[in-house]
C-alpha cells in the first residue's frame, strides 16, 4: 500500500516495515461512491531508520522509527477477495511542522488515526482522530480533524 503513495518498501532489513498496528480502530462501515466499504485506522513503524521519501516521527527503543502521517486503510470487498488502497490525511494541517523533538510536540507528528466516524449531519464528511506516543514523551499531540468522502478519491471502480 506504501507503494501507491510513492515509498518503496523493503521486504526485511534497513527501512523496511518492523511493526504495525493494522485496525486501530473498528472497522467503519461507510458508503463511498455508491459501495460499502470499512475504513480503518493504521500504524507502522520501519526498521532502522526513515525512508527518504517519509516523514517520521519518533523511535521507541532505539529500534523503530514510527511514520509520522495520519494514514488510515479501506477495504472494498467486491468478489472474490477484498482489496485495500492507503489514504493519509494531508494539507496545512496535517503536514508535521518539523522534525519530531523530546517531548514530540503538537504538530511535529500524527502517527495514527485511532478513530474514524461519519458525520451525524448527513453531509457527507468524516471525521477522524489520533496519536500515539510509541513510549516517546509528547506533549499536545492529540488531535481531531475531518474530510469530505470526496476528498478520500474513491469511485464506483476503486477496488
Amino acid at each position: 500500500m506504501l507503494a501507491t503513495q510513492g515509498t518503496t518498501v523493503p521486504a526485511a532489513g534497513q527501512r523496511s516495515i518492523r511493526y504495525v498496528i493494522a485496525a486501530y480502530n473498528n472497522f467503519e462501515t461507510v458508503k463511498a461512491a455508491g459501495v460499502t466499504r470499512q475504513f480503518f485506522g493504521i500504524e507502522w513503524g520501519y526498521q532502522g531508520g526513515c525512508p527518504t521519501t517519509r516523514m517520521c516521527g519518533p523511535t521507541a527503543f532505539g529500534t523503530v522509527t514510527y511514520d509520522a502521517a495520519a494514514c488510515f486503510a479501506v477495504r472494498t470487498d467486491p468478489g472474490p477477495s477484498p482489496s485495500y488502497v492507503l489514504r493519509c490525511l494531508n494539507g496545512p494541517d496535517f503536514t508535521p511542522s518539523a522534525k519530531a523533538g523530546n517531548p514530540i510536540r503538537s504538530g511535529q507528528a500524527f502517527v495514527s488515526i485511532r478513530t474514524i466516524k461519519p458525520s451525524p449531519f448527513g453531509d457527507g464528511r468524516l471525521y477522524y482522530g489520533g496519536y500515539d506516543c510509541n513510549f516517546y514523551p509528547a506533549d499536545g499531540t492529540a488531535w481531531v480533524g475531518s474530510s469530505t468522502l470526496r476528498a478520500v478519491h474513491l469511485d464506483a471502480n476503486s477496488h
